[in-house]
């Protein structure tokens, strides 16, 4: 790029180089004629300067904000895609509780426990989306709980234990 300003009787340019070395650098210069009352024909004065730091400060700073940018616009998606999944489920494990004081045989109560369970879990990767925005802003907090390891292997054998048998699979955990 080259700019030239005739009040100044100057010129400046800025272009990129490429070393014997294979690096490509950036160039800033700054030419100007330089003339004297006695000297008509003047002489020229020109700087050069290696900017090629600044352009890849340029860069990152531009990197970065992109980043910042992308991270708010995802974090904004998954809060409202979360608070979005979050009525449903609710709304689905309402209708299971009701069902559950209904008269039910034996393999429809363990079918209306599945889909509860399954609702529950669905809601933990819902709250586990949200734990992770808060975990990218900073503001998480790990509390610690006791579990049943047997009664979590149950109600997982229990979710995929309807799968299997209708393809006719056994599962055994």
């Amino acid at each position: 790029l080259l700019v030239a300003d005739k009040k100044a009787n100057s010129k400046t340019a800025n272009y990129r180089i490429v070393t014997h070395k294979g690096a490509i650098r950036h160039i800033f210069s700054i030419g100007k004629i330089v003339r004297t009352e006695e000297n008509k024909n003047g002489s020229c004065v020109f700087t050069v300067q290696d900017i090629t730091e600044q352009k890849n400060n340029q860069e990152l700073k531009h990197q970065a904000e992109l980043a910042l940018n992308t991270s708010e616009a995802k974090q904004e998606v998954l809060a409202n895609m979360s608070f979005e999944m979050r009525t449903p489920i609710t709304g689905i494990m309402g209708m299971v509780d009701f069902l559950q004081n209904t008269e039910l045989s034996a393999n429809q109560k363990e079918l209306v426990k599945t889909i509860r369970d399954s609702s529950l879990n669905l809601l933990n990767i819902v709250n586990n989306i949200l734990d992770l925005q808060r975990i990218e802003a900073g503001k998480f907090r790990l509390n610690k709980e006791e579990f049943n390891l047997s009664q979590l292997i149950d109600k997982v054998t229990a979710l995929f234990a309807i799968l299997t048998r209708n393809k006719e699979l056994e599962l055994n955990i």
